[in-house]
């Protein structure tokens, strides 16, 4: 595990706890009304679904962090690196 992926997972555990009261929130509200209105089959169906979307969405966050990070780290190099140059030149 590099560096950038222990970041992350620093982050990220902050997060669950968050998170858990966010899923709570949502499943109480409009989705829950929503769901009482489909039958038992598509009431399964439909959380399967949301599962799925909220898993995907969290592996495209973690690449997403590491890609930002990285760029960033980029970044502050090629300033450092400009300012090095005017100092000296």
């Amino acid at each position: 595990m590099d560096i950038i992926e222990k970041l992350y997972n620093a982050c990220s555990e902050l997060r669950e706890t968050d998170s858990s009261v966010k899923i709570d929130e949502f499943k109480g509200s409009r989705y829950l009304n929503f769901k009482e209105k489909l039958s038992p089959e598509l009431g399964e169906e439909l959380d399967s679904l949301v599962d799925e979307i909220m898993f995907s969405n969290l592996d495209e966050l973690e690449k997403n962090f590491k890609e930002g990070f990285c760029m960033g780290a980029e970044l502050m190099l090629e300033i450092k690196n400009v300012d090095i140059k005017k100092k000296i030149g």
